[in-house]
């Protein structure tokens, strides 16, 4: 595990607070698998040694968890789906939890479809 910390910086944040977003720029600084600070730009340098990387035009949230999905249900009617090979199943569930996590979900419940493979 790297103990190099990164800097991520000139980004939007949302807090998840409800106070709404400012185009104020906010700054980041991650220390192995930890957030270890969160400030506007201007109140939190860059840490010696740190990765720095602009998120200009992004937005800093933190994840969002869907509390009820079915990630592996394919599209189709019955027989449509029980005639997709399994190892294509799985490639189709694998772009919907692809799709999933670039869409801000890092926690899931599945409620059902997926094995605990």
């Amino acid at each position: 595990m790297s103990t190099t910390p990164y800097y991520f910086y000139n980004a939007r944040l949302l807090d998840g607070s409800g106070r709404p977003v400012t185009e104020e720029p906010h700054a980041l600084v991650v220390e192995g698998q930890r957030i270890t600070a969160v400030a506007p730009q201007i109140q939190l340098p860059v840490p010696s040694g740190a990765h720095p990387f602009n998120l200009q035009g992004k937005t800093l949230m933190p994840g969002l968890i869907d509390c009820h999905d079915h990630l592996a249900d394919l599209e189709g009617s019955m027989q449509q789906r029980a005639a997709i090979p399994p190892t294509l199943a799985i490639f189709k569930a694998a772009e919907a939890f692809r799709q999933t996590l670039l869409g801000g979900f890092t926690a899931i419940r599945d409620a059902s479809g997926v094995d605990l493979g």
